[in-house]
């Protein structure tokens, strides 16, 4: 969001003090619009779009601004609103704050923290504004659901790859490391194809005993052995017209290899027990970890099958080649699961995000979605804090990163810390909170603010 495109409404029955405050505004290159009173206000949010609200708390005409921020939240819940007080109207400006204002500022005001404050409410609209796109993906239709997250330049690539393979129907090879997603970009050429509209059938060929490989994936007649009480249709046929992904291609037997040979060449299958075969039209795609180069060498892949299979091969580079997808992939994850847990975390804190770029990642991107799945179930802040990680990324960082912080830098640091055990030891009771940490509630309400602590969570 650029400084000149973001709109600020300020409101106050003081025209001497909005002239004042509109100069300081605007020479930070933000466009501000001025209204008298609550209703003006209520009048011009109708009118225009805005991104923060600024109000004075005690206006002689209309609502103040308790029952201002209850309105403008009701009607309008993702705009940031900002009070301005006098010290003794603090006890009412947290209670604003409460019903969901972003902060408050007493008055006399002091020219930087005002500034200071109006880029922190603007940069929390831009996380919201992002997390409401994450969880967005989740509530869209299919195709989103298996969207491809990453802005790398590996990752535009192979994308733009995956728009020439989707057009063509021949089988594609798709190799790399456990983890990296290779179900993902197969569901992706699917999505794509002209075969989107039928099934996308995906069989994890090393998951299936092998002596039942046959009659999962080509089905069976009925008595073609004990149990088989009724006919049975394979996957293949469940899949026809539509796509088959076949996952850890490698660990098929020799004996199954001459049999989807076949299925490969003639297009048919023969269900265990039948007379006959059944035209099966699907395409194949294949996936695996292991080096079937090296496999074909030593005769534990057939040569024949390995290149039917690989007419188009696709790797997909390990995580720890693409880091700058990184951070796009981790706040997608913590969209999906502070969706999940219903957690109300909005960002991943600096130091933590540092921790997730480091890391090598040898579980790919599947290890990284556990990681913030965890660290969302343990986190009890907004921001997703270093501490919820786990040990194998924090001991790494703490090791490598010898760095002595400022004294306000430590200081915020135990603070934090402080208040976070505070408020798990007293469960959330900000009387007995005040009382342990013998400090003024007020004084113990502003910190928490400050740092963005969920007190709820905290609670039973």
């Amino acid at each position: 969001m650029e400084n000149r495109k973001v709109k600020i409404l300020l409101v106050d029955d003081n025209k001497t003090n909005l002239e004042l405050m509109k100069i300081l505004i605007e020479d930070e290159g933000y466009i501000v619009v001025t209204a008298f009173n609550a209703s003006d206000c209520m009048r011009k949010l109708k009118r225009d779009q805005f991104d923060l609200v600024i109000t004075d708390f005690l206006m002689p005409a209309g609502k103040n601004g308790i029952e201002l921020t209850e309105e403008i939240k009701k009607k309008y819940p993702q705009l940031e609103i900002m009070i301005m007080t006098a010290y003794g109207d603090v006890e009412n400006a947290v209670k604003a704050v409460k019903l969901g204002a972003f902060d408050f500022i007493q008055r006399p005001i002091d020219n930087e923290i005002l500034l200071f404050k109006i880029k922190k409410a603007l940069e929390k609209k831009i996380l919201t504004s992002e997390l409401e796109k994450m969880k967005k993906i989740f509530r869209d239709d299919i195709e989103n659901q298996y969207k491809i997250i990453g802005n790398s330049f590996l990752i535009r690539s192979i994308i733009e790859k995956l728009k020439v393979i989707s057009a063509a129907d021949s089988t594609v090879m798709i190799t790399g490391e456990s983890g990296v997603g290779k179900e993902l970009f197969a569901r992706m050429i699917h999505n794509l194809s002209s075969r989107r509209h039928h099934h996308f059938v995906a069989i994890n060929a090393g998951a299936i005993p092998q002596n039942l490989l046959e009659s999962e994936l080509f089905g069976y007649k009925k008595g073609a052995f004990t149990g088989a009480y009724a006919d049975k249709k394979g996957l293949f046929e469940e899949g026809d017209r539509g796509t088959v992904f076949l996952d850890e291609i490698g660990e098929l037997d020799p004996a199954f290899q001459v049999k989807l040979l076949r299925v490969i060449q003639e297009g048919e299958i023969r269900p265990v027990g039948a007379n006959k075969s059944i035209k099966v039209d699907v395409r194949i795609v294949a996936a695996t970890n292991r080096n079937l180069k090296k496999a074909v060498e030593t005769k534990e892949f057939r040569e024949d099958l390995y290149y039917r299979l690989n007419v188009i091969p696709l790797e997909i580079p390990p995580l720890r080649e693409r880091k700058e997808d990184i951070p796009l992939l981790a706040n997608y994850f913590l969209a999906k699961y502070s969706e999940r847990y219903k957690k109300n975390i909005q960002n991943i804190s600096d130091s933590a995000m540092s921790a997730l770029i480091k890391h090598s990642w040898k579980g790919n991107v599947r290890e990284l979605e556990n990681v913030i799945e965890r660290g969302v179930i343990l986190n009890h802040t907004p921001i997703l804090e270093f501490s919820s990680l786990p040990p194998e990324l924090t001991k790494k960082m703490n090791q490598e990163e010898k760095i002595i912080l400022t004294y306000k830098q430590e200081k915020e640091k135990f603070d934090r810390e402080y208040i976070t055990k505070l408020l798990e030891y007293t469960k959330g009771n900000m009387k007995k909170a005040a009382e342990t940490a013998d400090k003024h509630r007020t004084d113990l309400y502003d910190m928490i603010k400050k740092y963005q602590i969920d007190v709820d969570a905290f609670r039973d």
